[in-house]
């Protein structure tokens, strides 16, 4: 059950507690109901304490965002790239997809070039992107991303045990040819 606040979504759930790893190198980190630990990240900024090999999000505010698919963007496709490895690599914009397709922001990037690269990004890095509207709303998605991923964890693994084949194939899709698996 989800319960909706203006800048908070608490959760009801069996799982134990995960905790949220926050990478060193971040400059404004976002604070969450979930127990924290700083510690340098090898790819994004948030993951889950663990599981840093399998998850990760990549933050970034509007101007960030537009530095990183200008004149940061070699660095941010390495990043990109990265992203690759893990199961589950998203990022997580502080703004709207309206706010960047009409301009607000300040840099002269076209905003019809800001929204086909992130179209282009989405498509060629398999990359979900976010847009929240929000810095508050960023970070509630971005506790959400980390929470559902491990209740996806502890449902993979209770099928697993309970009878001995694989929900999903790596990568998180559907295994169609077991009749057996549920989403």
């Amino acid at each position: 059950m989800v319960e909706q606040g203006p800048e908070r979504i608490k959760f009801n759930s069996s799982i134990s507690e995960p905790v949220v790893i926050v990478d060193s190198r971040e400059q404004k980190p976002y604070t969450f109901d979930l127990p924290t630990v700083v510690q340098g990240l090898k790819c994004g900024d948030y993951s889950v304490q663990g599981y840093e090999g399998q998850i990760s999000i990549e933050r970034k505010s509007t101007d960030d965002l537009i530095g990183s698919i200008s004149t940061g963007r070699p660095r941010f496709e390495r990043e990109l790239q990265r992203g690759q490895d893990l199961e589950y690599f998203a990022l997580v914009v502080e703004a709207s997809l309206q706010d960047l397709a009409m301009g607000r922001y300040t840099s002269r990037m076209n905003p019809r070039s800001v929204v086909q690269t992130l179209v282009a990004f989405s498509v060629r890095y398999r990359l979900p992107i976010w847009f929240s509207g929000s810095r508050g709303y960023a970070a509630r998605i971005t506790e959400s991303l980390l929470l559902k991923y491990m209740r996806e964890v502890e449902r993979k693994t209770r099928h697993v045990e309970a009878t001995g084949k694989p929900l999903f194939r790596s990568g998180g899709f559907r295994d169609h040819g077991d009749e057996d698996s549920n989403a």
